[in-house]
């Protein structure tokens, strides 16, 4: 959050969803509003998520990004989301800017400098027709179109299918 407000010159609101109540959120909303921004904490029930499969690196938190949209306010049209540990050190006015031209999110692709890289995550995922591999950690979200397409069910069953036997 710091990191965006020294690159950025203008009030941010922010949405924390999380599912046991942390008393860092205090902390955090009074360090947004003393800076002209806004923190939500948006409270889930994590019984929402007890039918999602988790193991090794996917937990019940990391589907909160996938189902943002069921969450944040209808009024929202995009969201970006950003993983905590991300620094930004540039404005992010044309990131947020960017015409989704009727994607439902734009993310950074793990370019041609890191091919086998690509090729690794194509093989570990078992994605080797997709197109390429993105970073989940930096996403916009369309979400009108991510309301009216995306079923966390669907994406359940997709990683279910796609387990790795790790």
């Amino acid at each position: 959050m710091n990191s965006l407000f020294c690159n950025n010159h203008k009030p941010f609101s922010f949405y924390i969803i999380f599912a046991y109540s942390r008393d860092g959120n205090r902390v955090i909303k009074r360090f947004a509003e003393q800076g002209g921004h806004r923190l939500t904490p948006i409270y889930v029930d994590p019984q929402l998520f007890a039918d999602a499969p988790v193991f090794c690196h996917y937990t019940s938190e990391m589907y909160y990004r996938l189902a943002a949209h069921q969450f944040l306010p209808q009024e929202l049209d995009r969201a970006l989301y950003l993983d905590p540990d991300i620094v930004a050190i540039n404005p992010i006015d044309d990131l947020y800017d960017m015409d989704f031209e009727g994607n439902m999110f734009i993310a950074a692709e793990h370019t041609h400098s890191t091919k086998v890289a690509n090729l690794f995550n194509k093989l570990r995922l078992k994605t080797l027709n997709a197109k390429g591999y993105f970073n989940t950690g930096v996403m916009l979200m369309n979400l009108p179109l991510i309301r009216k397409e995306v079923r966390l069910e669907d994406i359940y069953q997709f990683i279910r299918d796609r387990r790795l036997p790790y």
